[in-house]
């Protein structure tokens, strides 16, 4: 049993558990004298903090008209979670919201050539890597192209071009992520709405 001395000068004696305080001086020969234990009282045990329950937020969907045709928003509250061209049932509420209106807005003055850029919250989901290839997409400058093996080598994985292919084909959220500006070897674009939209971009933008 260890014994330790308190501001006062009183030992203290403590057995690991609780502690035992003598009000007497040390004897004589500078000895603690034998304490007698102090009562523990009853203690109370903490309580658990209670975790909040994490707040849901309802997705909503909802199609709109554009030049292009018609093109499919869907929103979870806080960001974008998908675009897609055509009518589309997306998972959720199909209705419009302030989030999926603006980003309509902003694809709609895009294709009209009077922006080059998207400022809109967006949220795709995907993996690690996914995450990584939709990331150095979105760096693709407006009217520049390049090819999934550039973007692989950019990404310091250049054995990866077809997971970085395949990577882009799921991105939930082209259009707002630059994909159609990743062409084929050959600098051809991948199908009809990505030749579109990068003739589009050779345009000069309008005010």
């Amino acid at each position: 049993m260890a014994t330790f001395y308190r501001d006062d000068g009183a030992p203290t004696a403590y057995n690991g558990h609780q502690r035992q305080t003598c009000t007497e001086r040390p004897d004589a020969h500078g000895r603690p004298r034998r304490c007698a234990r102090a009562p523990m009282g009853r203690r109370r045990l903490p309580t658990r903090a209670r975790t909040p329950m994490p707040s849901t937020t309802r997705s909503t969907f909802f199609t709109y008209p554009t030049k292009f045709g018609p093109v499919t928003i869907a929103a979870d509250g806080t960001a974008v979670t998908a675009v897609s061209f055509g009518e589309q049932n997306l998972p959720g509420d199909r209705q419009p919201t302030a989030l999926t209106t603006e980003a309509a807005n902003q694809i709609m003055a895009y294709l009209a050539g009077q922006r080059s850029a998207f400022t809109v919250p967006m949220r795709p989901e995907g993996s690690a890597f996914q995450q990584e290839v939709w990331k150095a997409a979105a760096n693709i400058p407006y009217g520049h192209t390049t090819t999934a093996r550039a973007l692989a080598e950019t990404l310091g994985r250049p054995g990866s071009f077809r997971s970085v292919g395949a990577a882009l084909r799921a991105c939930p959220t082209p259009l707002l992520v630059p994909t159609h500006r990743i062409v084929t070897a050959t600098g051809k674009p991948t199908d009809d709405i990505n030749a579109a939209l990068l003739k589009l971009e050779q345009q000069p933008l309008t005010r």
